[in-house]
């Protein structure tokens, strides 16, 4: 009767797990990420651009994405860094990133709190993009950054997007409905959710913490609003936008 039960649990936690991998990571949400993303990668590539000029710069994008098609068509020397290019299907992966066959470290950043896990990665960067990464990691922020940065070159920038946790919507209008401004953890560990989000003084507190320099710091709208009421208030003062940028140089 006990082995019983535990295998219908089992079913049942293996049917539900297919269920959210569809949801999330299934063709269908490749797309509707690439939908919404659209602007935040063009937009992310102009900083890029504005910050680091200089097309034969060594580039590395972490959590490769439909923008490393960009950065590559715009960069000479670009890699990737994140989980296995194989058996990750995140929503954000698709054929024209994989097409690329770009230069491809293997690591899942959790892991960078133990620096006996570091890769030895050789040469090092100019430009390192960490943009929508930092709020799907379940360990301290302090690791990552501290990893990331130790692959700069003398003055490589670390640029950090990151969703806004104090944007107005979740501040006001979905607490108001009554409704979570975060969403549950998910049953699969290969496309987490976001498990936490910063504010921009947290966000730069941290970096600096890691002996890092913020050389650039901005409060953004990444992402269109169908609804115009939270489409004006996105626009009414700065703290209010959605997303955060900030670039960083090592100390």
């Amino acid at each position: 009767m006990k082995n019983e039960k535990k295998q219908q649990s089992k079913i049942l936690l293996e049917k539900l797990r297919e269920k959210e991998r569809l949801r999330t990571c299934g063709e269908e949400a490749a797309q509707r990420y690439q939908i919404i993303h659209h602007n935040r990668f063009h937009m992310t590539l102009e900083i890029c651009k504005e910050l680091i000029p200089n097309s034969q710069a060594r580039v590395l994008d972490v959590g490769p994405s439909y923008f490393t098609t960009l950065l590559a068509q715009e960069y000479k020397d670009v890699s990737t860094l994140g989980l296995d290019m194989i058996t990750d299907h995140g929503g954000q992966r698709n054929a024209s990133t994989l097409a690329l066959a770009l230069p491809h470290v293997k690591f899942e950043l959790n892991n960078s709190r133990d620096i006996r896990n570091w890769p030895k990665v050789v040469p090092p960067f100019d430009l390192i993009v960490f943009a929508e990464t930092l709020e799907h990691l379940y360990t301290a922020p302090e690791y990552s950054l501290a990893f990331l940065s130790s692959l700069l070159t003398e003055k490589g920038i670390l640029l950090v997007t990151t969703p806004n946790a104090a944007m107005i919507m979740k501040r006001l209008i979905l607490l108001l409905k009554g409704k979570n401004p975060y969403e549950k953890i998910r049953l699969i560990g290969e496309n987490p959710g976001h498990y936490r989000e910063y504010t921009m003084k947290e966000l730069v507190d941290i970096g600096t913490q890691c002996r890092l320099n913020p050389v650039y710091a901005e409060y953004i709208n990444f992402y269109a609003s169908a609804n115009f009421i939270y489409g004006f208030l996105k626009c009414l003062k700065s703290t209010f936008k959605d997303s955060l940028v900030v670039a960083f140089r090592r100390m």
